[in-house]
This record gives structure tokens, sequence and C-alpha cells, in this order.
């Protein structure tokens, strides 16, 4: 099968366009026969409109354009709509604090430095896992083996790295101290 063949031109058979004006004739033929069939097989004269006549007083009814006048029955005025709507309310003052976003707890882990750092090895200088004097705010061996111990005396997975659980347990009032 070739895709990029040009188009046919050759010109069109004697047989294709009789077949072509013999449907034509067909599709006027069956149009129409479904016009004379839907109105009854009467044919349509022409559609004139018919004006509208206003209906008028009988003639002699009526003798001057006073009377006329007088005859006239005049448009209502429009009835106003009343809505009810609640009554306003006071615009609430706005709020331009900042809404605090969570903070993520870090997880601090050998060769980790900072202040974060120091106040982990203060709490486990509290609680006893820590020797008096180590907390320099340099994670290192002595850190990660007193978390490992905390971790163990708490109940956690003891790693030595101070992840969200293992924090989160350190500064809370339900960290057990060392035995």
């Amino acid at each position: 099968m070739q895709y990029n063949r040009p188009p046919d031109r050759r010109p069109m058979s004697a047989g294709n366009k009789l077949l072509i004006v013999i449907v034509v004739l067909l599709i006027f033929l069956a149009g129409f026969l479904s016009i004379m069939l839907g109105r009854g097989g009467q044919p349509a004269g022409p559609i004139v409109p018919t004006p509208a006549q206003p209906s008028l007083p009988p003639q002699g009814q009526l003798n001057t354009i006073d009377e006329a006048l007088d005859n006239i029955t005049p448009t209502p005025p429009p009835t106003p709509v009343v809505m009810a709507t609640a009554p306003p309310t006071e615009t609430p003052v706005p709020n331009f604090e900042m809404t605090p976003s969570p903070t993520d707890i870090p997880t601090l882990k050998i060769n980790s430095s900072g202040d974060e750092v120091r106040r982990m090895q203060d709490r486990l200088v509290q609680l006893g896992y820590l020797r008096d004097g180590a907390n320099d705010g340099q994670f290192g061996k002595g850190t990660q083996n007193a978390v490992r111990a905390f971790q163990s005396a708490n109940g956690l997975g003891a790693d030595g790295a101070a992840g969200p659980k293992t924090l989160t347990l350190l500064y809370s009032d339900d960290a057990k101290p060392k035995p």
C-alpha cells in the first residue's frame, strides 16, 4: 500500500456522471413526495399572512375622538415588589498575623552540628545519657552512643540517629531517664 501516491486526476466517466444525476433526482423526488404526503396530497397555495384586525367597536357607537379617549382603560401602575433581605452584618476585622506552619523535625545523625544538636545534647545530659560537658554541638560517637542508649531504654529502634520519633519523645515528659 502506497501512502505517498498522488490523487487520481482522471476525468469522470459518463457512467459516473449518470449515476450522480440519478441520485440527485431521487433525493429531489423523495423531498417532493414527503412534502405532498405531509399535506394530505393537497398542493400548497401561496402563504398569505392575514393582517391582525384590531377589535373596534361597531361604527356609530363612538362619535368623536374625545369619546374614544374616554373609553380607553389606562394601564395600572406597576406594584412595587418588596424583597425581604437579611440585615447587614458587621464585617470582621482581618487577621494579618501569619498562621504558623508546621516545622519539620530534622533527623540528627553522626557529623550533624549546630544549635539543634546542642539542644538535644543538653536534654541527654539532663536525662543522664550523656556526661556533663559533652554538649559541644557536634554529633560524634559519644552522642551517637547516648542516643542509642536513650532509644533502647524508651522502646525505640536503637539506630543511633535522632529522627522525629526519637526527638519528640526526648523532649516530652514521657522520656525515661537513664536507669
